[in-house]
């Protein structure tokens, strides 16, 4: 949920500001039902915390140790390395098996809104990033925006802004983005 808020400071009006609920345990209680399953914030760590250039969160294959992951997903639950190891493997190495660990649908659907509203600051955008994933009860992971902020154009990555208006809604698959494996598998079949 969303609202906006006009914010004063001793007396001071500092301005109209965005007032966004918290994407976190009551978030997945209320839209799920529950909130105990493993949880992750794909964003990654900034190139000054790391000292190196940033590692997208891109559900690349990048082998079993957990470490190679934890610069580009912030777990959020007690537990959940595996499973999102799990659904990284088979999203790389196993497609046939993805509907058995995934909400297909829910993810098209959020690549359809990044695309009419043309967010390039998201998965299927320009920085893979800006997403939540949770697995729910039946084993699979939930894919959930996050700061939409850069919709309809709001950060103009060179060009006219007629050409992000025209954004080409299998961006990634054509042309291929290797390092974008979920549109890639998801749109190619």
């Amino acid at each position: 949920e969303v609202s906006l808020i006009r914010l004063v400071v001793n007396g001071n009006y500092i301005g109209l500001y965005i007032n966004q609920e918290d994407v976190g345990f009551q978030f997945l209680k209320k839209h799920f039902g529950e909130n105990t399953g493993p949880f992750f914030k794909c964003e990654p760590k900034t190139e000054e915390e790391v000292g190196h250039p940033v590692a997208w969160p891109s559900l690349e294959w990048l082998g079993t140790d957990t470490l190679n992951y934890y610069e580009s997903y912030e777990r959020k639950s007690p537990t959940g390395w595996n499973e999102l190891l799990a659904l990284i493997d088979t999203l790389n190495n196993n497609i046939g098996g993805i509907e058995q660990i995934l909400n297909v649908d829910r993810v098209l659907w959020f690549f359809a809104l990044s695309s009419v509203l043309s967010n390039e600051d998201t998965y299927n955008g320009t920085y893979i990033h800006n997403y939540y994933l949770y697995q729910t009860a039946d084993g699979k992971f939930q894919i959930m925006p996050w700061d939409l902020t850069e919709s309809f154009c709001g950060i103009l990555f060179g060009g006219s802004p007629e050409s992000h208006y025209e954004w080409d809604p299998l961006n990634g698959l054509s042309p291929y983005f290797v390092e974008k494996p979920l549109v890639y598998q998801l749109l190619g079949n």
